[in-house]
């Protein structure tokens, strides 16, 4: 299919990336040359390069990448879950939401943009990554640790608790901070927080809090807008908290040399000083289970929102 096609495009999760190097490393040796763009659709700075290095390192001097372009790609659409047995006779079916554009990073393709509904080629890549990640990223973080915490499964029910909603909100706000005047309106924070509360997606925190370790990382977002905000003397209050119950998330066991390790690691934080010892003093509150005045940590009251979501949603909803 490599060798035969117009187009190629992954979307793997970027723990997995390497692993689809050989298939198309042994696609493109079949090619003869001909010219093709390979998209890399993953929530990070540039998985095309890196994409690209990797099947390079098993075309080493061989001209079958030189008509071939590596370029990062964005996908705006959430997709939530899968319905259906791969190993079935039925077509599999992708639950998301609505949004269905695609930013591309032009500077990469090969040849023409490929003539596909919904994707934007830009010149400014990097920024459409930083405005992804520091409000919807940094948000659905938020909705997503701070929910585990607090007991939820679902996203919708931890974006319609009162006092989630309202860190979530303020998460938002500190993530369009960071970013200045540039945030756009796609990612208003009331827009977005839209997006986070539809049930029909059935998104679990679990899903969204996966790998709390890379969303932990300096650049990524939660600790880049904070650390952006900081710089401005923006306090990233919510931020702030929103790193510490990934910590818990990503140091289950509550050990504080563990986490010191990471946030120095990590996050590229003393737990010492500045946005390093708040958030450090943050966790410290959450890993002995007290509760912050952020954050209640009660189960005590029943919420509508912690309803489950429906095992199939409208056809409206499924892509």
């Amino acid at each position: 299919a490599v060798a035969d096609a117009d187009l190629v495009v992954t979307a793997v999760g970027s723990s997995r990336l390497a692993g689809v190097a050989p298939v198309l490393a042994a696609g493109l040796a079949r090619r003869g040359g001909r010219a093709l763009t390979v998209l890399a659709l993953e929530n990070e700075a540039d998985p095309g390069r890196r994409l690209g290095r990797l099947v390079g390192d098993r075309l080493a001097d061989q001209p079958a990448l030189r008509s071939v372009g590596f370029a990062s790609a964005l996908a705006h659409r959430v997709v939530s879950r899968r319905l259906g047995d791969v190993h079935g006779d039925l077509l599999l079916t992708f639950v998301s939401d609505q949004p269905a554009w695609i930013d591309v990073d032009g500077s990469a393709l090969a040849g023409p943009p490929p003539a596909v509904l919904g994707l934007l080629v830009s010149d400014d890549y990097p920024g459409c990554v930083r405005r992804k990640l520091f409000v919807f990223g940094a948000g659905h973080a938020a909705a997503a640790y701070l929910g585990t915490l607090d007991g939820h499964h679902f996203v919708h029910a931890a974006a319609r608790d009162p006092e989630i909603r309202r860190e979530v909100l303020a998460a938002l706000r500190e993530g369009g901070a960071a970013l200045g005047p540039t945030a756009g309106s796609s990612w208003h924070p009331a827009a977005v927080l839209q997006r986070y509360g539809n049930a029909a997606l059935g998104d679990t925190v679990a899903r969204v809090g996966r790998e709390p370790l890379r969303k932990l990382e300096a650049g990524e977002r939660i600790v880049g807008p904070a650390r952006a905000d900081a710089a401005v003397g923006v306090p990233p209050r919510a931020l702030t908290l929103t790193a510490a119950a990934a910590l818990v998330a990503a140091n289950p066991a509550g050990s504080p040399s563990q986490t010191r390790d990471l946030l120095r690691r990590v996050c590229r934080l003393s737990p010492r000083h500045g946005l390093g010892h708040d958030v450090w003093r943050c966790w410290a509150r959450l890993a002995d289970g007290v509760p912050s005045q952020a954050v209640l940590l009660s189960l005590s009251r029943p919420t509508w929102a912690a309803c489950p979501a429906p095992s199939i949603p409208p056809r409206d909803h499924v892509a």
